[in-house]
């Protein structure tokens, strides 16, 4: 295998101004539901190579300008559009494709706006986005997600308070109070770290069972359970008893569980990939240098630390294939697809190397359940890809 990496960040499918100074305008203008309203929310190019950030919520908007950090407010009245700021006005036009999501904006002061990556052209303003992808606003403000089974939570902002999301809009429970991690299994059952050990969700709101002593982190894949020691870096593996570990090998750089309960590490220093033989102390060495793991249900990924291109395992030591470049972050569902997030969107790996289609804007975190992708935007809210 080449060498291996991923620049670990968390998608953006808005890219938010201060959502305080939207809350302000939205208080002075009032929130109207204006007929036909398109989504114009997310980043755009002008014609002058100037980048624009949108926040909209029904038919008013916020903007803001990169470099200058100019804003300004704005409203929609079906596709006519006008927007002030503290030294200009304008109106225009926006045009839409079949999802009736904003590709073009055409203003009367001679600039126009549209969408960067999706449609080619890149940053430099060219073709508009043609992308029909949908996503569902699911609520919440969150600075973390987890799915797992059919199962999903988030992380309130500010609180750090965990909430599970209960399968329809803005409805979600609140189950536990804030903790370092958490991970969730392929049976939708959640676990929890905080300073004092390791806790087990009960199913029933703010019911947990302490389950382990402090620990770094955690990694889980189906009914397995791991977490790592905070003195000496060792990996322990929980029997399924409170308090009942047993030490299964030494420190690493992470760890990442799959779907069958196999479990995959790199070496310390980086500089290979091994494959935990589920006996203690016993690891076969896979691949060659990485910068991290991702893994869902039979496959495992890892990323070149020196390009961040991302390589598929193939099954057999030392045989990778590259699949895709650099991401964000990448995300693998129970059912073994691959989801990269990058700065010019969401994409969806087809399965043939180099091959992935666009399913969504960029945004700051995806995460992949069962058979389902979330995704989490910068002003914190948590959005449901439907395909």
């Amino acid at each position: 295998m080449n060498c291996l990496r991923k620049v670990n960040s968390k998608l953006v499918l808005l890219t938010a101004i201060s959502i305080g100074a939207l809350s302000l305008f939205l208080f002075a203008f009032g929130v109207t539901e204006a007929h036909a309203v398109p989504d114009i929310s997310g980043e755009w190019i002008s014609n002058h190579g100037k980048t624009y950030h949108i926040a909209q919520i029904n038919d008013k908007f916020t903007w803001r300008m990169d470099g200058s950090g100019e804003t300004g407010v704005g409203d929609l009245d079906g596709y006519s559009i006008s927007a002030i700021w503290p030294f200009g006005y304008a109106s225009g036009t926006v045009s839409v494709n079949s999802s009736d999501r904003g590709i073009t904006i055409v203003w009367n002061n001679g600039v126009t706006f549209t969408r960067p990556g999706g449609g080619g052209g890149g940053g430099g303003g060219g073709a508009p986005s043609t992308g029909t992808w949908s996503w569902e606003r699911v609520g919440l403000t969150a600075s973390e997600i987890y799915a797992g089974g059919n199962n999903l939570y988030g992380v309130i902002r500010g609180s750090g308070d965990i909430y599970r999301y209960n399968g329809s809009p803005d409805n979600w429970t609140k189950v536990g109070g804030s903790g370092n991690m958490f991970v969730v299994n392929s049976g939708g059952d959640l676990y929890g770290l905080s300073p004092s050990g390791v806790f087990r969700y009960n199913g029933t709101p703010e019911s947990w069972t302490q389950i382990g002593g402090p620990a770094t982190k955690i990694f889980i894949g189906a009914s397995r359970l791991y977490a790592t020691n905070p003195a000496t870096g060792d990996i322990y593996e929980y029997n399924g008893t409170p308090h009942n570990w047993t030490k299964i090998g030494g420190p690493g750089k992470t760890f990442v569980v799959n779907d069958m309960g196999f479990l995959f590490g790199i070496s310390p220093d980086g500089s290979g990939v091994w494959r935990y033989n589920r006996t203690p102390n016993d690891w076969t060495q896979i691949g060659g240098p990485a910068s991290e793991l991702f893994a869902g249900g039979n496959k495992l990924f890892a990323t070149n630390p020196a390009t961040g291109d991302i390589y598929q395992y193939n099954g057999s030591p030392h045989s990778w294939t590259k699949v895709g470049t650099s991401g964000i972050t990448f995300t693998v569902d129970e059912m073994g697809h691959l989801f990269g997030l990058s700065p010019s969107g969401v994409f969806r790996y087809d399965g043939t190397p180099m091959g992935w289609t666009q399913i969504g804007e960029t945004g700051v975190d995806i995460e992949a359940s069962r058979t389902e992708l979330y995704g989490l935007k910068a002003d914190g809210t948590v959005w449901h890809y439907l395909p």
